[in-house]
């Protein structure tokens, strides 16, 4: 029973885990700056090659 109840209490422990990785990496993607269509392009893009990779990517 000891066993079980270990096996259990780990499941849960990896369920939290989980889940505050998931609300930490979502919290850095919508804080940090940056765009991915000038990571993309690189810094000499165009605006039209810009809005391009944008409308591809469905980030407009």
């Amino acid at each position: 029973m000891a066993t079980i109840q270990y096996i259990l209490k780990r499941l849960a422990l990896m369920a939290v885990t989980f889940f505050l990785v998931m609300i930490i990496i979502f919290l850095l993607v919508r804080l940090l700056p940056g765009d991915p269509a000038i990571a993309i392009a690189g810094d000499r893009a165009s605006d039209a090659d810009l809005a391009a990779i944008r409308e591809r990517l469905g980030l407009n």
